[in-house]
């Protein structure tokens, strides 16, 4: 079974964790994975949007601290970064379908391209939440 699983259905690209088991919890390599992911999305004139979500009742139960004890970051850009600069690249609407408790950080944007996030519990959006496309 593939930890990441991609769906191009028309311009929206699926993007599934897929370790339900385990809570979708990321291991090294699944930060890799969706690092490239991320950048082939944003360089691909067939995406327009990306929908990320986690398979069974949990988006993401944070890291895989059994294989990051057996693999711990080496010299160099770490996958973490990898994907944290992929995504501060990003310049395409990206949703995030979160199921269960979750906490989101990011940067700030510029002017000339803010940042927004709306972060939904169940069905319904949070107060105060607010959102930009």
């Amino acid at each position: 079974m593939d930890d990441i699983l991609t769906e191009l259905t028309g311009t929206i690209l699926k993007v599934q964790l897929n370790r339900p088991v385990k809570k979708n919890a990321m291991t090294g390599a699944m930060y890799a994975t969706l690092a490239d992911v991320f950048k082939d999305a944003n360089a691909s004139d067939r995406v327009r949007v990306v929908l990320w979500h986690g398979a069974g009742d949990c988006f993401c139960s944070g890291n895989d601290v059994e294989d990051f004890l057996k693999n711990p970051p080496g010299p160099g850009q770490s996958p973490q970064e990898s994907l944290m600069q992929a995504l501060l690249d990003f310049d395409k609407p990206l949703v995030v379908a979160v199921d269960g408790k979750s906490t989101i950080s990011c940067r700030r944007g510029t002017s000339a391209r803010p940042t927004s996030i709306q972060l939904c519990a169940g069905n319904r959006v949070c107060d105060g939440a607010s959102w930009a496309i």
